[in-house]
């Protein structure tokens, strides 16, 4: 409030009624004032000693403001006649004497350099206290400095208390800027960043500067912190990029502080939204915005890669990706690891899986943390027809990433001990990398200083060379070390930090230890003489595991014969659904090309389990790229954490996702990798890979793993103490109430899902919504019959080691089935019920969208239906669970059965029966059966 506004008092005062304070300049005047209110005081009524309090503060601010604002007035005389006062008046409304200070100089801003010789420099010195009083808005005198932007007033206050020397002048100085006002319970550096229209560089210093950690991770009243409103588009522009930078450096410093231990920091801090830093400044950006102002489009782009790539720089994967894009809907992936998959590749196999750019396949972010390459083989088509050319270079690859937008790789790791050093510069001239690991020995830096080059002259804007550190591998070679060190070698890279040298192998053929050691040193002297900027660490030899399948081999399409002594159940179910499903996939490829319903969307199975491989030709491209949250700690320091992606399966993730295309080929899996490949089901993560499925809107959600029953009334305590009474010492058991909510979501959303289990009583524990999937049960226990939510299906029922033993090269377990059956781990033999269970439920549900998109067909039409019309809604309805255990209980032999390991030689009899009675064409015979499902005949 402006004091003018604020303090003008009831009546107008005569000279009369201050005739008793005497004359204001004389020399008795600074003993009259102090006496003057004490006796008075002692007289008056209450009502009437705040009026005089009001008026005497009146008096004092107009003196004040005379003495600012008149020339002809010393301003000398007003401290030696109101000074030992100054520090006991003050206004509820106005504040104190330095809130009318500020109030005046941002009506006018140069009475500052009047103000401040004795005024100002008088009151910060010797009445620090008023730094800390509040007005009505609850703004001390240097947050409302800020909030008026009045800057050269706040610096000058700065000054003072800096050349000052005292602790207490420095104390309140420190205390006012950690106040927060009843506004929005904002600190003086949230109002900053939050009013500034041009952000004053040096007074943004001297907040941070004066800001602890924990007043940068203060949060308003909206939770955000300074730095939310510093990242912004508002301030997208050159001294907003500084700003965020100086900000960066504090971040950095609290991460160092941590020493790397999980220390929290402001930049982890969400908003009431949810949202981060990086976040909000995205949510700031408008379209319309940019394209009236390009340059400020230019500094939101700059300031947005800014804070991408130091978050990616010092956090895990998981971390940066919640950073920048919160629950990732999209899927965005800021790593690719192309790691335990086949080695030699058809490029356009490669292309069909992962998407030939940006709009198909994987969505790669512009800057990647990590990008880690096996050396692969590239079959590649020839000019001929059939004729293929193989290249072992890495060419294609870095084409491919640039094709999908990436710019910039923070780690990269190739192994490219066999690629010459023009491709090697081909493939980094496309890309900058900050440090990188080309796993060759006694690489020539040349080829990667003239691939920086190149990068430099495509990317003028940027100055520097991007690379940071440099991992290099060295034989025992002296010249090499010597051409690493001198003057044109790693000296020319200006910016790089650090390099890692790996010691040759003991077993290889080169000189002693002790000769080994006097190079290193001599490398090391010459290095830090031709540039002492540059760190080197030296490590010992790392003999790689080579765990990579060397090729991919084509699927298995012959398998056992009908006489095989491994003959089971499970093997006779696949072979009858492949007999009912693969003319259902006919018929549905047909109509959908046809027809313009929205039933002819995919059916989307999110299976949470240890990842899929997606390269694996048995899946005939049906997988989606996926979701992971399997994050291992880094052992080779190049990484602060491995992420290992969805798309490679660590046991039997690939198995189940052939189980249930073989039953229901037209399907898309959408991969959901689980910490430690799923063999150890983590609460929480079970959880998150639940909510994923549930954000990907998968039509079913199948979790072959098998799902602990854990009831209702056992919590997590009891659950606790049972562990520590097995193992003796006590464990911590994530809390499953994480898992409820998930549970609880997925039925009141009516979603469809498959959980493998062993015990019927796990009804009691988990939430309704769910079906549970087993391949055996006890006879006498008759509680199957009413829950309606439990049914049997063929499991692993023969020896599985033994069969893997008779099969032949050119067999596997069924026609098509993949090859990493072979080194299938099954988790459970219900594992593989679950699997049936989940295709069955596909099959259902496309047969209803045939159904809803043959509502279109002529009457006439030999594949329309008489008298019969699906709901438009009818795959949605059928998709959810009550509906779909309904269809289920109907396949069952009898009421009293929940046993569907029948269920496709039955469909398959009613399909031939049908054709055969009304000589029908093969969709009509499927619409006829759906139609007696929906119906229960």
């Amino acid at each position: 409030m402006n004091w003018q506004e604020g303090l003008l008092p009831v009546y107008t005062p005569s000279t009369d009624d201050f005739a008793v304070l005497g004359p204001l300049n004389g020399s008795e005047s600074k003993e009259c004032l102090a006496e003057l209110p004490e006796t008075t005081m002692r007289a008056q009524p209450p009502g009437q000693l705040l009026q005089e309090k009001k008026n005497f503060f009146y008096i004092t601010v107009q003196a004040l403001e005379d003495a600012i604002t008149n020339p002809n007035v010393d301003v000398a005389d007003f401290w030696s006649n109101y000074g030992a006062s100054a520090g006991q008046i003050s206004d509820c409304d106005v504040g104190n004497l330095l809130h009318v200070v500020v109030d005046l100089i941002r009506l006018r801003p140069h009475l500052v350099r009047r103000a401040q010789p004795i005024i100002i420099d008088k009151l910060v010195n010797e009445v620090p206290e008023l730094f800390i009083g509040l007005n009505s808005d609850g703004y001390n005198p240097l947050h409302l400095a800020i909030k008026d932007q009045s800057y050269e007033l706040f610096l000058h206050i700065d000054s003072i208390c800096n050349e000052s020397g005292s602790a207490v002048v420095k104390r309140y100085f420190d205390e006012a800027l950690a106040q927060t006002c009843s506004v929005a319970n904002r600190t003086a550096l949230h109002t900053f960043f939050e009013k500034a229209r041009h952000l004053d560089l040096q007074a943004a210093e001297v907040l941070i500067q004066h800001a602890t950690d924990e007043q940068l991770a203060a949060q308003d009243a909206y939770g955000n912190t300074p730095m939310h409103y510093a990242a912004s588009f508002h301030h997208c522009h050159l001294e907003g990029l500084k700003v965020v930078e100086m900000l960066i450096d504090r971040d950095d410093q609290v991460i160092k502080k941590g020493g790397g231990s999980g220390q929290t920091s402001f930049l982890e801090i969400r908003n009431a939204n949810g949202y981060s830093v990086y976040q909000t400044l995205a949510q700031s950006m408008n379209g319309e915005r940019c394209r009236e102002n390009p340059l400020q489009e230019t500094a939101f782009q700059e300031m947005s890669l800014l804070l991408k790539k130091h978050y990616m720089r010092t956090r895990g994967h998981r971390e940066a990706t919640s950073f920048l894009y919160g629950e990732n809907v999209d899927d965005i992936e800021i790593s690719f690891h192309y790691d335990n998959l086949p080695t030699s590749i058809n490029w356009q196999d490669f292309t069909d899986r992962f998407g030939q750019d940006s709009t198909s396949g994987i969505k790669l972010d512009s800057v990647l943390q990590s990008v880690i390459l096996p050396s692969i083989e590239i079959r590649l088509h020839g000019e001929v027809v059939g004729e293929y050319i193989t290249r072992k270079d890495m060419a294609p690859i870095f084409r491919w990433l640039h094709a999908k937008g990436v710019r910039h790789v923070i780690n990269l790791s190739v192994d490219g001990s066999i690629s010459p050093d023009n491709s090697i510069q081909r493939c980094l001239s496309q890309i900058s990398v900050e440090s990188l690991d080309w796993q060759r020995e006694d690489m020539d830096s040349e080829a990667i200083y003239k691939a920086s080059l190149q990068w430099l002259e495509r990317n003028p804007h940027n100055n520097q060379h991007p690379l940071r550190k440099l991992w290099l591998r060295w034989s025992g070679k002296a010249p090499v070390l010597q051409s690493w060190s001198r003057e044109k070698g790693l000296p020319k890279f200006l910016g790089l930090e650090k390099v890692y040298l790996f010691k040759p192998e003991r077993h290889g053929t080169c000189d002693d230890e002790d000769h080994i050691e006097q190079a290193i040193a001599q490398f090391r002297e010459e290095l830090a003489e031709n540039s002492p900027g540059i760190e080197v660490i030296v490590k010992e030899a790392v003999t790689k595991s080579n765990n990579r399948r060397e090729s991919l081999a084509p699927p298995i399409r012959r398998g056992f014969g009908t006489d095989s002594a491994y003959d089971s159940d499970l093997r006779r179910h696949l072979e009858s659904s492949s007999y009912f499903s693969r003319p259902l996939k006919e018929n549905w490829t047909a109509i959908r090309q046809t027809s313009a319903s929205t039933a002819g969307e995919d059916v989307v199975i999110a299976v949470i389990g240890d990842g899929v491989d997606i390269m694996d030709e048995a899946l005939r491209n049906q997988c989606l790229i996926g979701k992971s949250f399997d994050y291992w700690d880094s052992e080779d320091g190049q990484m602060r954490e491995v992420f290992l992606p969805p798309f490679v399966s660590g046991s039997d993730g690939t198995v189940m996702a052939n189980l249930i295309l073989h039953v229901c080929p037209m399907a898309k899996i959408y991969p959901i990798r689980l910490p430690k490949a799923g063999l150890i089901l983590d609460a929480d993560s079970l959880a998150e890979a639940i909510e994923a499925a549930l954000a990907k809107k998968a039509t079913i959600i199948s979790m072959p793993r098998l799902m602990m029953c854990v009831l209702a009334q056992d919590g997590p305590g009891k659950e606790k103490n049972e562990r520590k009474k097995d193992t003796g010492h006590d464990t911590d058991i994530p809390s499953l109430s994480t898992v409820l909510r998930a549970l609880k979501r997925v039925q009141d959303e009516n979603a469809l899902m498959f959980c493998s289990t062993y015990r019927i009583d796990i009804f009691n524990a988990y939430p309704k919504g769910s079906l549970f999937i087993n391949d055996i049960f006890d006879l006498d226990d008759n509680r199957h019959e009413h829950s309606g939510r439990y049914f049997l299906f063929p499991g692993l029922d023969f020896p599985l080691s033994e069969t893997r033993y008779s099969m032949s090269d050119d067999e596997c377990f069924v026609d098509g089935f993949t090859r990493r059956f072979a080194d299938f781990k099954c988790a459970s033999p219900n594992s593989v019920s679950t699997a049936l269970a989940t295709g069955l439920a596909a099959v259902i549900i496309y047969l209803v969208k045939l159904g809803v998109m043959s509502n279109d067909c002529r009457p006439d039409d030999p594949d329309a239906l008489v008298n019969f019309e699906f709901a438009a809604d009818a795959a949605e309805t059928i998709a959810r669970p009550d509906a779909m255990a309904r269809v289920f209980r109907n396949l069952c032999p009898d009421a009293k059965s929940c046993d569907l390991g029948q269920v496709w030689h039955s469909l398959n009899k009613r399909m031939t029966g049908l054709r055969m009675a009304g000589m029908w064409s093969r969709r009509r015979t499927f619409l006829v059966i759906t139609s007696m499902l929906l119906h229960g005949c």
